[in-house]
């Protein structure tokens, strides 16, 4: 299995998608047919599983709260911590978020299936 056994992985995985994922991707779907676009992402965390990278783990990394980062198991990164606030900083100028090293942020579209 892609969660190698792990039986607390697993459901933790069931209930994400039941509860977050899917709700989310259908109002996605339903935004990005009003709106001119939609910017949309899953966080992972730095070097951590997915599941246990929840929700507003990301927080800690776009306002570089590095003393928060034991707190959820995710080792801490400075280059995710910067390129995120790269990102949002560009979206709140622009409109737009940018990575920087001509990385770009694709909008989401109606026939994605992941954020």
């Amino acid at each position: 299995s892609a969660f190698n056994n792990d039986v607390a992985q697993t459901w933790t995985q069931i209930n994400a998608d039941a509860c977050w994922v899917c709700p989310t991707l259908g109002l996605n779907r339903a935004i990005v047919k009003q709106a001119t676009k939609l910017y949309t992402f899953e966080f992972y965390g730095a070097n951590s599983p997915q599941y246990l990278s929840g929700h507003g783990g990301d927080v800690y990394f776009l306002f570089n709260m590095t003393f928060w980062a034991k707190y959820f198991g995710a080792g801490w990164d400075d280059t995710l911590s910067m390129t995120m606030q790269q990102a949002w900083t560009s979206f709140a100028v622009t409109g737009t978020p940018y990575m920087g090293n001509g990385v770009q942020w694709p909008p989401y579209s109606e026939g994605d299936s992941v954020m």
